[in-house]
């Protein structure tokens, strides 16, 4: 499983597929926008969205989030998740990552 802090705006590639991140309520609810579809997303059960790539929403496992700021650990906000449960042959991907790759490949 692969978990991803996202916003409202967001965009994740799964595949070659843009899934737009709609909406975003606490850590329980989201609604995406994928293969021109809208799924509504909760933190009780996986929709599956694209063949064999299954997502639900929810809080990170643990409730603190660190991160490194000018060579300290600072706690910081716990941020959404959207947790894809897929095959490894298909790349999950935030879409400045995709696009960079995207990029590299046709430069």
């Amino acid at each position: 499983m692969l978990a991803i802090g996202v916003k409202q705006g967001d965009v994740v590639y799964v595949g070659d597929e843009k899934l737009h991140v709609m909406e975003v309520r606490g850590m329980e609810y989201a609604r995406v926008w994928v293969a021109g579809k809208v799924y509504t997303l909760t933190d009780q059960e996986q929709i599956e969205v694209l063949p064999d790539v299954l997502i639900s929403c929810g809080a990170p496992q643990t409730r603190e989030t660190f991160y490194r700021k000018e060579g300290k650990y600072v706690l910081g906000e716990l941020q959404p998740r959207l947790n894809f449960n897929a095959p490894p042959s298909v790349r999950i991907l935030r879409s400045s990552v995709y696009e960079r790759m995207s990029h590299a490949t046709t430069a």
